[in-house]
């Protein structure tokens, strides 16, 4: 089964989508964890020989491992992919952003194929929950355009606008709650 990997809306320039990809799947089955770290990343990203070398800045007066880590992270949620022998379709995520309990009731973030979080409940709710997070931080914006536009002399449309995207981001964040 062929796959096609994409770096849509991705901020870093010059990196070959398919070869990232295909390290990125090869990884997770050689680690045989289906959530990836961006620590674990970036150790791999330091051989200049490997896939992802390039997804880093690696002079160090331009950039520290934090930096590096935000690259990683940046590649990783843009990183999107597409089967070739299949109807063609839009390309989708690759990965996506879960947070989960491990053993001993730590707390670890990371990015769980989007192949597989979608059959694993607990990566698939995290995944949900993260979206949800989100939705609340953006329907909390939206309210303070509701309070700005109730409060001044902002046009009608305005106001009957973000009051429309308001109720619209309340019936999301509630089928949020079915998921």
């Amino acid at each position: 089964m062929k796959i096609e990997y994409f770096l849509k809306g991705c901020r870093i320039g010059g990196l070959d989508a398919q070869k990232i990809g295909e390290e990125i799947d090869r990884l997770r089955e050689e680690w045989g964890d289906d959530v990836l770290q961006t620590e674990e990343i970036l150790k791999e990203a330091r051989n200049p020989d490997s896939p992802l070398h390039d997804i880093c800045e690696w002079d160090d007066r331009i950039a520290a491992d934090e930096f590096r880590k935000n690259q990683i992270r940046h590649v990783l949620t843009t990183i999107s992919y597409r089967m070739v022998d299949r109807v063609p379709t839009e390309p989708v995520k690759l990965n996506v952003h879960i947070e989960q309990r491990g053993p001993g009731n730590d707390f670890t973030r990371g990015y769980a194929s989007s192949r597989i979080a979608v059959k694993v409940t607990s990566q698939w709710r995290s995944a949900v929950a993260q979206v949800e997070r989100e939705l609340r931080g953006v329907r909390n914006n939206v309210s303070d355009l509701v309070d700005i536009a109730d409060a001044s002399d902002a046009p009608a449309d305005r106001a009957v606008i973000v009051k429309r995207m308001l109720r619209l981001l309340d019936q999301l964040l509630h089928a949020c709650g079915k998921l």
